[in-house]
């Protein structure tokens, strides 16, 4: 599906160049775009690959098991039907903690582990949209991505924003949740 809307927007750029005579602003636009990329990616992979590394370094020493155990009564209200199950509430855990740390690529393959766990015990239709909303709206500590991002384009307080970004977080987390069990055996449900 993603691959079909860039096709649309290539197009449909491309239509417009070609009508308004503006080749050569859509070239440098390319250009342009694709040399800000690759700046943004060298810029931040630094800390990237610092953060993922102690996730990694924190997965294999136990403190993700340790912070688990700390979040296993919050997961087993979110998750009931899960509360046994350990290799779903893992991966959780570690998704979760991999987002509190603003790691949000070091998230994925827990996040999609925590889903293909799901699915194996038939229980992912009964919590998708929990475990998607606290992944969307994760509260994140110290968002690495966005603070480097922003450090590396010229920012004086790359950190100011983080109290906003917590207090935003907490109220989407806390909404959603809230909707989803408001709304738990209805059309949720069959969304997942």
């Amino acid at each position: 599906m993603i691959g079909k809307v860039w096709a649309i927007m290539i197009a449909s750029s491309f239509f417009c160049a070609v009508i308004n005579n503006k080749m050569n602003e859509l070239g440098n636009a390319i250009l342009e775009g694709t040399d800000q990329a690759i700046n943004i990616i060298l810029m931040t992979s630094g800390a990237i690959i610092f953060w993922s590394g102690i996730m990694k370094i924190a997965q294999d020493s136990g403190f993700t098991g340790a912070i688990s155990k700390l979040l296993f009564p919050i997961l087993r209200v979110l998750f009931p039907n899960c509360a046994k199950k350990w290799n779903i509430l893992n991966p959780i855990c570690i998704n979760f903690v991999s987002n509190i740390m603003g790691l949000s690529n070091a998230a994925t393959p827990s996040g999609i582990k925590a889903m293909q766990e799901m699915k194996k015990e038939n229980l992912l239709k009964t919590n998708a949209a929990v475990f998607l909303i606290m992944n969307m709206s994760c509260i994140q500590i110290a968002p690495t991505f966005l603070v480097a991002l922003r450090k590396s384009f010229g920012s004086n307080t790359p950190y100011e924003i983080l109290p906003k970004m917590w207090a935003t977080s907490i109220v989407f987390l806390l909404t959603g949740i809230l909707l989803i069990k408001i709304f738990k055996n209805e059309k949720i449900d069959k969304i997942a």
